[in-house]
């Protein structure tokens, strides 16, 4: 997104624990409707210092945006990828006009607040094989990986609950998974949720189109589906547990698409 004309597109800006622009940003944690005006306030106050000052918060890494925050090896201690950067200032030199488009992503506070985020926003969801989707929170320092999703539960107070009840680790990611997707569907038209294998094998034109930049050429994108880092002796068992349960990700994936997914992870060297 980041790379379209008077566009800036920043990854996590909205940090509760640092202070932007002399304030202390704090938890959005209260009524929906309050927390949405809270983020346009604070949409405002980025917009301003970008136009002013050509600096914008975002998780960032050495200073930059990276598409992928996650370490790409495996940490020795830990077994897992960690990970990477935190969050600060990143430089905006690109020239805009004082109307260019300001995109944030921040993905489970966004999903926890997006029946109220929708009304006032304009919000696209990127969603993503849930086998493979799986297979990466096998490989990573996360809550997700623990089956827990800490961006989201202060804001869903009964999603919290359902993963206090439930003693399964598998189990709590299915339901995290399920809660997304549930999200996405009801929340959002359906041209509004782009899936990330169609992303990539249209070079990205397909979010370009939706966004109204029909002529922007297609760009370069590896899918990461079939990624060596994932553990093959695990696939079978989060294969079945997906195919077992009808959850809200069928709503745009085919049981046949899981399998395609587990047959790529297994051939890869």
């Amino acid at each position: 997104m980041g790379a379209l004309p008077d566009t800036v597109a920043l990854s996590q800006p909205y940090h509760p624990h640092c202070t932007f622009d002399g304030v202390r940003l704090g938890s959005l944690q209260r009524a929906p409707g309050e927390a949405s005006l809270r983020l346009g306030e604070f949409a405002r106050l980025v917009r301003r210092q970008i136009l002013e000052e050509g600096r914008a918060p975002s998780h960032q890494v050495e200073g930059g945006l990276y598409d992928n925050i996650m370490a790409a090896e495996r940490d020795a201690g830990s077994g897992l990828r960690e990970r990477r950067g935190e969050w600060g200032s990143v430089a905006v030199t690109k020239p805009l006009t004082e109307r260019f488009t300001l995109f944030m992503s921040q993905p489970s506070v966004f999903s926890a607040l997006l029946p109220a985020l929708a009304e006032r926003f304009g919000c696209l969801a990127l969603v993503r094989n849930p086998l493979s989707l799986l297979a990466s929170w096998q490989t990573v320092n996360l809550p997700f990986n623990r089956g827990r999703i800490a961006g989201a539960e202060p804001y869903d107070p009964a999603l919290r609950r359902t993963l206090d009840e439930e003693p399964e680790r598998l189990q709590r990611q299915l339901l995290i998974l399920d809660w997304f997707f549930a999200r996405f569907a009801s929340h959002l038209p359906p041209d509004d949720v782009i899936r990330y294998e169609d992303l990539v094998e249209s070079g990205g034109t397909l979010l370009f189109r939706r966004l109204g930049h029909e002529g922007a050429p297609a760009v370069a994108l590896e899918s990461r589906n079939d990624s060596a880092l994932y553990d093959p002796g695990v696939i079978e068992t989060l294969l079945d547990a997906l195919l077992a349960q009808a959850g809200a990700w069928t709503r745009f994936y085919r049981p046949t698409d899981l399998e395609q997914a587990a047959d790529a992870i297994r051939q890869t060297p």
